[in-house]
């Protein structure tokens, strides 16, 4: 199940844990893809949202930022999403990280700061609705992210 069709499942309840924040869904997300294609071992989802806990996601999701794993995204020049399984983030202010799951469609948990009036949890907006403060992200590929959750046997 690539990377785009797993963001639009609701991540799953663990007792004891909180609510998940928008870079601990990304990154689950990329950990079970990883564990799926024989990248990493498989892992109870409990253990695969300890071990993301563990590693502080913000960091380790802006740590994906840099020359050679990801570009910038400008929604004002180009209206329409980058590649399907795509992860976008947003850098400045309230960081933020979600999944480009279709053509125009970014899911993601607690978006409304990029997405005016939706809801915390999860959700899946087109980028029409992207505030106008919010058009510009940086994009990482599905691979990257998949092989860096491998990587860190998440």
């Amino acid at each position: 199940m690539p990377l785009a069709i797993r963001s639009t499942v609701v991540l799953p309840a663990v007792v004891g844990m909180g609510a998940p924040t928008c870079h601990t869904a990304t990154w689950f997300w990329a950990a079970k893809e990883a564990q799926a294609l024989g990248l990493s071992a498989v892992k109870a989802d409990a253990v695969t949202l300890g071990n993301i806990g563990v590693m502080v996601p913000q960091a380790a999701m802006l740590a994906l930022v840099g020359p050679g794993r990801s570009a910038n995204w400008n929604f004002a020049i180009t209206a329409a999403t980058p590649p399907v399984g795509s992860v976008l983030i947003w850098t400045t202010g309230v960081t933020h990280s979600a999944v480009v799951s279709a053509v125009n469609a970014i899911s993601g948990y607690n978006q409304p700061v990029q997405f005016p009036g939706v809801g915390v949890g999860h959700t899946t907006n087109a980028p029409a609705a992207l505030a106008a403060n919010q058009r510009v992200c940086v994009v990482v590929s599905e691979a990257a992210i998949v092989a860096q959750a491998a990587a860190l046997n998440l």
